[in-house]
């Protein structure tokens, strides 16, 4: 779960800090209140593709610092991917810089993008306004089936089957 959330210099925000509590959050505002900046920050965070234009106009860097309190689940899938929590804490920090540099950081530690993005997996769901076009789309109709019905321990042991009798082939 997100629990803070820091943007120092991007776009409109100079530096703010934001903390969250438990639960469900929802970002709403009017058009101009800056809710784009903030998930555009996350993503920016979580490995996103980040123009350089996104940093605050006169400023050489841009900053995203965010603090994740993990579940046993959520550590567990971390550690699959090769990223250790600090007392089931997570810290990501990106900085990005006018001459196109970018530099993450997982708990202190370089980040390579693939790490990001599977860390962000894990970590957090985004929902547009646009999201729901994904139920049209037959692609991911099994997808939801899945999650639905809670097989995942069914699907994996069916694809570890499906593997050995491949490799019988």
């Amino acid at each position: 779960m997100l629990r803070e959330l820091h943007i120092k210099n991007i776009a409109v925000i100079e530096d703010i800090t934001i903390s969250f509590g438990d639960g469900f959050h929802v970002l709403t505002g009017e058009t101009g209140a800056g809710k784009s900046i903030l998930i555009d920050s996350i993503n920016m965070a979580l490995g996103g593709r980040t123009p350089k234009d996104l940093i605050r106009t006169g400023c050489d860097t841009a900053t995203v610092d965010m603090v994740f309190e993990l579940s046993e689940k959520a550590e567990q899938k971390l550690l699959e991917t090769g990223i250790e929590s600090e007392d089931g804490l997570l810290y990501i920090n990106r900085q990005i810089t006018t001459d196109g540099k970018s530099r993450c950081r997982i708990n202190g530690h370089m980040a390579p993008l693939t790490q990001r993005k599977e860390a962000a997996d894990v970590l957090l769901t985004i929902h547009g306004q646009h999201d729901n076009q994904a139920i049209l789309s037959p692609k991911t109709h099994i997808h939801f089936v899945d999650d639905y019905g809670c097989y995942q321990d069914l699907l994996a042991e069916y694809q570890g089957q499906y593997r050995k009798v491949e490799s019988l082939k």
